[in-house]
C-alpha cells in the first residue's frame, strides 16, 4: 500500500475573511485562503497570517485583531507556512486489488482606506484611542492602537481614512469586551500589489504578550462571501484542542467511484464543517517546530459567533488523516499531486499505525 502527502497547499479559490478594499480609485484586492500559525512562546504567543489575495491595487488597508499587549510585529516568513504544511497533509493511500481495467481551509477585517492621513504619524483624537506602537516591518506600515470607547474608535479610524463597513459591529463587540489591541496595517508603496493575478501577501508575524492562543474568527461573520477557508497551525508542547467552537476528526475518508483523492478529502471537510462552527483536527504530531495541531474549517459565515481558542493540554498521542483508494491496476499518480519542489518521496504507511476518528 503506497501513500503520498496530499497537495493541498493551495486552498480552494473562495474569500477569506480579509476583504482588502483600496483606496486607489476603488480598486479590489481579495484575499482567496487564509492560513494561520499560532505558537506559545515563553513571553506570551506569537501569530502569523499567510493570505493569498487577487486584484490590481496597490494599496489596501488591513485591520488585525490581537490580544494586549502588542509586543512587535515583523514580516514573516512563508517557508515557514509551507514546512508546517509539508508535515500535516492528509495522505492518499493507494491499495492495489489487481485486474485490466477500471479503477476502484480574520482574524482579520477589511477596511477601505480613504484620502485620510497615511499610518504614520497617527493624531491620538483626545484619548480616544491609545497610540502604542508604530512601525514598518519593510513590506508594511503599521500602527497598534487599543480603545475602550468603541464610537470613539470608529469615529478616530474614519478621521483617518478607514472605512469600517460591517466590521464595525465585531470590532466593537472586541472594544467593549476589552483586552484586545488593533493592528492597522498599510501596504508600503514599495511593495505594491501589482498586476492582480493571485499571489501571497507577504506574511506578517506579531508577538503578544498575552498567553491567549486565539483567531478573531467574528471579524469574518459580517464579510461578503458566504464561506471563509481557514487553517489554523498550533505549535506549542503538546495536541492543541479548541473551545468556543467543536472539533471533529475525520480519520480514514473512503475515495467513493471516480472521485479523486482530492474531492474526497474536499467533500468530507465541507460535510463536517460547512454548517457549523466547527473545524477538523486534520494532524498532530511532535516536529522540528514542536508539537503540531492542524485545524481547517470551510464554514458558513453566520456560524462565525464566537472565537476559537486553543489550549496546549491534548496530550501526545499521534494522529493522522488518510484518504483511502482502492485501484483495481497498478495507480499512476498525476504530477499534481506532488508539492514540486519538495522533492516528497512515496512512503510506506501501514494502516492503522496511528489513531483514526473516535479512539483516544
Amino acid at each position: 500500500m503506497w501513500t503520498m502527502l496530499l497537495g493541498l497547499l493551495a486552498m480552494p479559490s473562495a474569500d477569506a475573511c480579509v476583504a482588502l478594499v483600496t483606496r486607489d480609485g476603488g480598486a479590489l484586492a481579495t484575499s482567496e485562503a487564509q492560513q494561520v500559525i499560532l505558537e506559545a512562546t515563553a513571553t506570551g504567543s506569537v501569530v502569523e497570517y499567510a493570505n493569498e489575495y487577487t486584484g490590481a491595487a496597490e494599496d489596501f488597508g488591513w485591520i488585525i485583531v490581537v490580544p494586549a499587549p502588542f509586543v512587535s510585529m515583523e514580516d514573516g516568513d512563508i517557508a515557514r507556512f509551507e514546512a508546517l504544511a509539508e508535515l500535516s497533509q492528509p495522505r492518499v493511500q493507494i491499495t492495489s486489488v489487481g485486474g485490466d481495467d477500471g479503477s476502484a481551509g480574520c482574524g482579520c477585517g477589511g477596511a477601505m482606506k480613504g484620502d485620510g492621513a497615511a499610518l504614520g504619524g497617527l493624531d491620538s483624537g483626545a484619548n480616544m484611542v491609545d497610540i502604542v506602537a508604530e512601525g514598518f516591518t519593510g513590506s508594511y506600515g503599521y500602527t497598534v492602537v487599543e480603545s475602550d470607547d468603541a464610537d470613539g474608535l470608529s469615529a478616530w479610524l474614519g478621521d483617518n481614512g478607514w472605512v469600517l463597513g460591517p466590521n464595525e459591529a465585531a470590532l466593537t463587540e472586541y472594544v467593549n469586551e476589552g483586552g484586545f489591541a488593533f493592528v492597522l496595517v498599510d501596504l508600503a508603496p514599495t511593495a505594491a500589489l501589482g498586476s492582480g493575478e493571485a499571489r501571497m501577501l507577504p506574511p506578517v508575524r506579531i508577538a503578544s504578550g498575552s498567553t491567549d492562543l486565539m483567531f478573531p474568527a467574528r471579524m469574518a461573520r459580517d464579510a461578503a462571501p458566504e464561506f471563509q477557508n481557514t487553517r489554523i497551525y498550533v505549535l506549542g508542547n503538546e495536541e492543541a484542542n479548541v473551545t468556543g467552537w467543536s472539533a471533529v476528526e475525520l480519520g480514514w475518508i473512503e475515495v467513493n467511484g471516480g472521485e479523486s483523492p482530492e474531492n474526497a478529502y474536499e467533500n468530507a471537510l465541507w460535510d463536517a464543517t460547512s454548517d457549523s462552527s466547527t473545524y477538523v483536527r486534520v494532524f498532530s504530531d511532535a516536529t522540528a517546530h514542536g508539537w503540531l495541531t492542524r485545524f481547517e474549517t470551510r464554514a458558513d459565515r453566520d456560524v462565525h459567533t464566537a472565537d476559537p481558542y486553543f489550549t496546549l493540554d491534548g496530550g501526545h498521542e499521534p494522529l493522522e488523516t488518510v484518504v483511502d483508494q482502492w485501484a483495481r491496476s497498478t495507480p499512476t499518480v498525476s504530477a499534481s499531486w506532488l508539492m514540486v519542489g519538495l522533492g516528497l518521496p512515496l512512503v510506506v504507511v501501514v494502516r492503522g499505525r496511528r489513531r483514526r476518528a473516535g479512539q483516544g
